[in-house]
């Protein structure tokens, strides 16, 4: 019976080791703020455009969908799978994205990879782009955005 038992331990203990903990100090964390509206106190005027120099954003927005996925037309693209978080009710989001781990997952090992973000809530979309760099063990914060900067979505 002891010997069924440590082969069956032994047998598990490879799938105990591949999950990912959301506070491993190798995973590159990607922040930001999602906001309804955004107030400019401040302005300038440069040649024939206004340009705001100062703002605040108010209304933090709940339950919205943050996407990361690999930035394909990157050198160096995340080769991890897709991940999904929500804003909190402060209208902000915190994501660990871990880079990889050959022993776990079958993916290279990378301190540093690139990434494209979007973020979707009914019909709004807006999309960060491509070529944001995440780095293991450091955290990178995007800026806050408003949901009156973003599209519809078709």
């Amino acid at each position: 019976m002891k010997k069924k038992v440590v082969v069956f331990l032994l047998c598990l203990l490879p799938l105990l080791g591949c999950e990912q903990k959301a506070d491993d100090p190798d995973n590159a964390i990607l922040s930001g703020e999602v906001y309804r509206h955004v107030v400019y106190t401040d302005s300038v005027f440069i040649d024939t455009v206004w340009v705001y120099t100062d703002c605040y954003f108010t209304d933090p927005v709940e339950s919205v969908q943050v996407w990361v996925e690999s930035d394909e037309e990157s050198g160096v693209p995340y080769i991890g799978p897709d991940i999904m978080a929500y804003t909190d009710s402060l209208g902000k989001f915190s994501i660990p994205v871990y880079l990889g781990h050959t022993y776990c997952d079958g993916y290279d090992y990378r301190y540093y990879a690139d990434v494209r973000v979007f973020c979707v809530k009914g019909a709004w979309f807006y999309d960060f782009g491509g070529g944001i760099t995440l780095k293991a063990g450091e955290e990178f914060k995007l800026f806050p955005i408003c949901l009156e900067w973003g599209t519809p979505s078709k």
